[in-house]
């Protein structure tokens, strides 16, 4: 089994699709809050940025990791 998965990438390809959904949960959810918040655009801008920071960092740690991988 070790090698069937190591022969089709299958860990490294679901650790990418589960950052790319983290993505594109981090950017819903930031639309939802954004367009129901009564803060102040600076507040809810600070708020966005702790949502999406972590989730847009891990994206692309798994996206380089994924393609060093290939190579």
């Amino acid at each position: 089994m070790g090698e069937w998965l190591d022969r089709y990438q299958i860990t490294r390809k679901i650790i990418l699709a589960i950052s790319m959904w983290m993505l594109w949960d981090a950017s819903r959810w930031s639309q939802v809050y954004a367009s129901g918040s009564s803060l102040s655009g600076t507040e809810i801008a600070s708020i966005l940025a702790m949502g999406q920071a972590p989730a847009t960092l891990f994206a692309a740690w798994a996206f380089k990791v994924y393609v060093e991988s290939k190579a």
